[in-house]
């Protein structure tokens, strides 16, 4: 029991950008990683902040476990009265990417004396000067990266739309699962749905046709899927938009590009 009691108490933290099975696996097998890193240094993680499917790289993200944590480590204690004494993480780029959230971070945890600090690699003095300095030249290279795979990702992006390649996502209504091949009953509701557009008359017929076809389909909403009757009456609301009717546009910085993307 004294053992016990003798233990540093910490919190763990964990983040992922993009949970694409949606099954959060990865923020628990971080957390778990930290749990063990914890262990070796003779602490106990008594909370875990978790910001799942969050990227820390976009400043219109919303981190509200990373915003807590950062409250709670300048309190020293959970919302519960809990104590707390420094954060384990398994690398520093879960914490921030962006040189601003490390330095909101540091300021918060060197608010109180003696807190701890650890990744799944090593403990970490940020108390010294250098081990800050290094932490903000990581945290910039690692925005460097980021950047730098977004450019790529645009890029091929735009490279598919020229040679009329779906990028991918969600199955658009009225086609296939190659996003290609048209899918017979639902381009029928397209190519109506267009005609009563141009028409200038409503698309209500369309809608309870489409929410129709999509019930006698009974596909799983998955995240390939076009999202059932909401996805499809969602399709037919966007028959006027560019995609529909061929055209796909495209920023970069400084000007507009407007790729040839059309469907066969």
């Amino acid at each position: 029991m004294a053992e016990q009691s003798a233990l540093v108490p910490v919190v763990s933290y964990a983040r992922i950008s993009a949970d694409t099975k949606r099954d959060g696996r990865g923020v628990k097998d971080q957390h778990e990683v930290n749990r063990e890193t914890a262990a070796q240094h003779g602490w106990t993680a008594v909370h875990q902040y978790t910001d799942n499917d969050k990227s820390a790289a976009r400043l219109d993200v919303a981190r509200d476990a990373f915003e807590d944590m950062l409250k709670a480590l300048k309190a020293g204690k959970l919302p519960d009265g809990t104590e707390i004494r420094g954060v384990v993480v398994v690398a520093d780029d879960r914490l921030a990417r962006r040189p601003g959230d490390y330095e909101r971070f540091l300021d918060a945890f060197t608010h109180n004396e003696g807190f701890v600090f650890a990744d799944a690699k090593q403990e970490i003095d940020l108390y010294n000067e250098d081990a800050e300095t290094m932490g903000l030249i990581g945290v910039v290279f690692s925005k460097k990266e980021v950047r730098r795979i977004a450019r790529r990702t645009r890029q091929g992006h735009r490279r598919r739309a020229e040679q009329g390649i779906p990028v991918g996502g969600h199955r658009p209504f009225g086609w296939k699962w190659d996003r290609v091949t048209l899918e017979p009953a639902e381009a029928e509701l397209i190519r109506s749905a267009a005609q009563q557009f141009i028409a200038g008359r409503g698309l209500h017929r369309e809608r309870v046709a489409a929410q129709r076809c999509a019930e006698a389909a009974r596909k799983p909403l998955d995240h390939q899927d076009h999202q059932g009757d909401a996805g499809a009456r969602a399709q037919l609301r966007m028959a006027g938009t560019p995609r529909r009717a061929g055209p796909r546009r495209e920023w970069e910085p400084g000007r507009r590009h407007l790729a040839a993307h059309h469907h066969p």
